[in-house]
Order: C-alpha cells, then structure tokens, then sequence
C-alpha cells in the first residue's frame, strides 16, 4: 500500500478580508464588469416594460458578453432569439428572482459590501 506524502506546507487560512481583497482586485481588473450591469438592468428595464427591448433581447445582450468566445463561431440569427424568448417565457419567475440577486448583489458591492 503507497504510503501518503506529508506536506511540509500548511493549508493557507482564508479569512473574510481576503476574500473581500480578492474580489475588489477581481472587479479592477474585469472590464466586463460594466456590461454585465448594464445588461441586468436592461433586463430588468425590459421586464417593468421601461424599453423597446424584449427580455430575451436583453438576455442576448448579458449571453454574448459572458460568452463572447462561443458567439464568434456560432450564429445569434432569429431562430436563437425566438429560442431565448421561449426559455424567458417558460422560465419567468426563475429569471425574475435571479435578475433581482444580481441587481441587489451589484448594489451591495457598490456600497462597499461583498
């Protein structure tokens, strides 16, 4: 039976404030940061009826900036918003409450909250 190698280095202890380091250096440094905000409260505006825009329309805006990488190869053409605005429908309430945490969450840590 293989013996188990001891590690001469301990575990390091996360603490709370280096959490909270950790994430304001992550927010300096993620300039994407700005387009998720913006495309939860264009969420947000498309479900209280405040914009043109369609929640699934909205929800293209926050898809492409999280995954700018897939959508260079793949098509974002009619079929795949009519797909989205289906999913938005079926999923109302869900995506009601998670745009509501975001919104909450970013305001939270625009505060100086985590």
């Amino acid at each position: 039976m293989p013996r188990k190698r001891l590690s001469l280095n301990p575990a390091p202890v996360i603490t709370l404030r280096a959490i909270k380091h950790a994430h304001s250096v992550f927010l300096w440094n993620e300039p994407r940061d700005l387009f998720y905000r913006a495309a939860t409260e264009l969420i947000a505006l498309a479900r209280n009826g405040k914009t043109s825009l369609t929640i699934g329309e909205a929800l293209a805006v926050l898809l492409q900036t999280w995954n700018s990488a897939y959508y260079r190869f793949h098509k974002f053409d009619a079929l795949h918003f009519k797909k989205i605005e289906r999913l938005c429908q079926k999923h109302q309430t869900i995506l009601a409450t998670k745009v509501d945490c975001w919104r909450l969450a970013n305001t939270r840590r625009r505060a100086g909250g985590l």
